[in-house]
């Protein structure tokens, strides 16, 4: 299986990013894939959880691991023995879905939204309805009209937690990374919107997310220390690979 650095109760959602980096060529490392796969699904809880609940961010790893164990099955034949678990993990991710929005720390949720969270959640339930697994329409709708409601109209820029809000910064953790130097919420909310089947046709707001991120570019360093804002790339590189296709 494929397991990578990190602390322990962040250690699914990791190796869920890793399967995803793999995934660039999944002929070359299928087999690390499948078993990583297979391992991520293991380690699953009752209630589908694929990570253990602890601190306030285990969303992430369960969204991301889920994310990587369905393009998994898009990109290779999927195994029988992942459905039932996959399905599971979806059942999950609904669970912690606010109602009348997106997603956040909370299950059961705690009516708060935010854009980060909610991009994975929206990443997935695409994948997954994409495999043939049923997925609520609820799951499409409200957390689209979340990333619609956070996105300034005036700028486009797509908010983290309200409207044109940025990202949250700790000190110690990621606070040498300025808010204003990339756009990271507004790559990640363009990628799932990009993923709903949405463009700026069909929604002239996202035109605007568009340019203000072309703005930005594919900056690489932020801050006096030149630190690479790898969450940034990730979404934006992501986000351009299909505005630009």
């Amino acid at each position: 299986g494929c397991q990578v650095g990190g602390t322990s109760h962040n250690s699914v959602g990791i190796s869920g990013l890793a399967v995803l980096a793999l995934l660039g060529d999944p002929d070359k490392y299928e087999a690390e894939i499948r078993a990583s796969v297979t391992a991520l699904l293991a380690g699953q809880a009752k209630d589908g959880a694929l990570t253990a609940q602890i601190g306030h961010t285990f969303m992430y790893s369960h969204a991301i691991a889920l994310l990587a164990c369905l393009e998994a099955g898009k990109r290779l034949e999927l195994e029988d023995q992942w459905h039932d678990p996959i399905e599971r993990a979806l059942g999950f991710l609904e669970s912690a879905r606010n109602p009348n929005g997106g997603w956040r720390y909370d299950v059961p949720p705690m009516g708060e939204n935010d854009t980060s969270v909610t991009v994975w959640g929206c990443l997935c339930v695409c994948a997954a309805d994409d495999l043939g697994f049923k997925v609520s329409p609820a799951s499409f709708m409200w957390p689209l009209r979340w990333l619609v409601e956070a996105t300034d109209p005036a700028n486009g820029r797509i908010g983290y937690n309200s409207i044109g809000s940025a990202s949250a910064r700790i000190e110690g953790f990621n606070g040498e990374y300025p808010t204003d130097a990339a756009e990271t919420m507004t790559a990640a909310g363009l990628r799932a919107q990009y993923a709903l089947g949405l463009n700026a046709e069909i929604m002239p707001a996202i035109g605007k997310s568009e340019a203000l991120l072309s703005k930005t570019g594919t900056v690489a360093y932020v801050g006096e220390q030149k630190a690479l804002d790898f969450y940034y790339l990730m979404h934006a590189g992501a986000a351009f690979a299909v505005g630009e296709g």
